[in-house]
């Protein structure tokens, strides 16, 4: 067979990479610290009396480790046979005996146990909450099958959209609004019908991979197996579509090119009348380079109206739904506030997949190296793409700030109402409470994303593969500070338990330390990757990505007899 050696030389070079070894290192040190410091929290706590340690450390760890298999998708499979075709290179592959099914088959395996061994460096430390008790080792059996086979799913979407896609960003930002769609939207479907049937049946949830964790999770019954076989012939299904589409790269490329040329004599005079507007003869003249930047990216802004209308087509529905039942502001929470954090996330790695891209395409094919040959000044091209990402997303996270103050105030209206029905005298302070979480909310949300993009317009310039960077990007500003500040909050819980004399000075002082924090470590990611684009741009944008080779070969050369 063509494809075991292919999948023996993807197989021999994804477990040599040093990468690799990173990786797995890496999730298991951060699942050790956050299981670490969850028991740390919980010696003192008077929660842990009552016997829910191992359960509540279960969940915490099974989801983190199932978000991650799924980004695992969107940043390591999603621009595998899409970077060759840009390249140039998949059509030497069928020169060979190869076919299409033989490439994919070869890239899901290297794809596959890249990430495969991040899962299994997680699961020894998720096994830790089988010793605290409230776990059975049929959940830990049953929910090691879906985060595998969840993993499986992500990078067979990513290898799918990998192949109709060409651009990185189409193709990672595809595999994502289609992994997200695969894990909500029946389960969704299924919840809206719920209201109307008066209780909830998985009909189509069996379809989603987040429905199949919380069967594993909470003793999952046949259904299980049924949700699992349903999901991996999905998995197998985007394969299939994966080895069609790109055994059909090499035969219609000639036709690829006759439709192109077509669709750009067709787009000329659309093109023509868009730079004969006058904003946009201004925005070239005045920053060229946020021109550059800014032009054919209006997916953001389509995505946050999406939202939007979604936010308010939902409260509409669940009113009309719930016309004759009294409705209460409590039902309509849950649909604002679950769109607010889709969007949000979505936002943030979109985010850092384009400022990455900027800079790291731009840098690859020489584009770096001519700008900097005309008058335009280092500052001027930093500020240029950071302007040109403002008016990008500049949209998007205004209606994350509006569907957070929308969440905010119907979270405030909720609460005023339950203590004032249980006469509590303080009913004030938690609505106080609550607009300072707000205020605090807003300015990171601003924060988080002015440093996703610093961060990545750096990392797309110092690192090798786009992808690659912008998940250093994401990982470093959101999941790492995130972690962090889960386990300060977590600790300040506790300390509220254990200090809860203090009255309300000390819930308003927990509360403004728990949201200056996130601030404090997006501003100094800002400054860092700011200070390092002024200062190195230049060498970084026309030097090779094997600094750490050459300067060791500098060393051996210096140390070697004779030099």
């Amino acid at each position: 067979m063509n494809v075991l050696p292919l999948i023996h030389r993807e197989l021999l070079v994804n477990a040599r990479k040093p990468a690799t070894r990173r990786l797995r290192v890496a999730i298991a040190v951060v699942t050790l610290a956050i299981a670490a410091a969850f028991l740390l929290a919980m010696e003192n706590s008077p929660v842990a009396q009552l016997g829910f340690s191992g359960k509540t450390l279960f969940q915490i760890l099974i989801w983190l480790a199932f978000a991650t298999a799924g980004l695992f998708g969107v940043f390591f499979a999603a621009d595998t046979i899409s970077e060759e075709r840009r390249e140039g290179t998949l059509g030497l592959l069928f020169l060979t005996p190869l076919t299409g099914c033989d490439v994919v088959i070869g890239k899901l395996a290297g794809c596959w146990l890249r990430t495969a061994y991040g899962l299994l460096a997680a699961l020894p430390v998720i096994g830790l909450a089988l010793l605290l008790g409230g776990v059975t080792f049929a959940n830990y059996f049953e929910v090691a099958l879906v985060l595998g086979n969840t993993l499986f799913v992500s990078t067979a979407v990513g290898l799918m959209i990998s192949s109709i896609s060409r651009d990185s960003v189409q193709a990672m930002m595809g595999t994502l609004l289609a992994l997200v769609a695969i894990g909500g939207l029946p389960l969704w479907i299924d919840v809206a019908f719920s209201t109307v049937a008066g209780g909830f049946q998985p009909y189509l949830s069996h379809a989603s991979p987040v429905f199949a964790l919380y069967q594993g999770a909470n003793g999952g019954s046949a259904d299980l197996w049924f949700s699992l076989a349903l999901q991996h012939g999905v998995g197998w299904l985007a394969i299939v579509v994966a080895a069609w589409r790109t055994s059909r790269v090499a035969e219609s490329s000639s036709s690829v090119i006759k439709v192109k040329t077509r669709r750009n004599v067709q787009a000329a005079p659309r093109q023509a009348k868009t730079q004969a507007r006058d904003s946009e003869v201004e925005l070239r003249n005045r920053e060229p380079i946020t021109w550059l930047v800014k032009r054919r990216s209006r997916g953001p802004t389509i995505l946050a109206a999406i939202a939007m209308i979604m936010a308010v087509l939902g409260t509409i529905i669940l009113f009309i739904l719930n016309t004759g039942s009294q409705p209460s502001l409590s039902m309509f929470i849950p649909v604002t506030t679950i769109i607010y954090a889709l969007l949000y996330f979505v936002t943030l790695i979109w985010l850092a997949v384009q400022s990455t891209r900027h800079t790291s395409h731009a840098r690859q094919q020489g584009e770096l190296e001519l700008l900097l040959a005309t008058p335009i000044s280092v500052r001027r091209i930093v500020t240029g793409y950071w302007h040109g990402l403002i008016r990008i997303f500049g949209p998007s996270v205004l209606v994350i700030v509006g569907l957070a103050f929308l969440a905010m105030i119907q979270q405030a209206i909720q609460m005023q109402t339950m203590l004032a029905n249980s006469n509590q005298p303080n009913s004030n302070v938690f609505v106080v409470q609550t607009a300072i979480h707000w205020c605090f909310g807003s300015i990171g949300i601003f924060t988080t994303t002015s440093a996703v993009a610093w961060v990545g317009l750096w990392l797309g310039l110092t690192s090798e593969k786009q992808a690659v960077a912008a998940a250093k990007a994401f990982a470093l500003v959101v999941v790492v500070p995130a972690l962090f500040h889960t386990l300060i909050q977590m600790f300040g819980v506790f300390t509220n338990f254990l200090f809860r004399g203090g009255g309300t000075n000390l819930l308003w002082l927990s509360t403004a330390v728990d949201g200056s924090i996130p601030l404090a470590i997006d501003v100094g990611f800002i400054f860092w990757a700011r200070r390092n684009l002024l200062a190195h741009f230049r060498e970084a944008a026309g030097s090779t990505f094997k600094r750490r080779s050459i300067s060791l070969q500098r060393r051996w050369v210096r140390a070697a007899p004779g030099s």
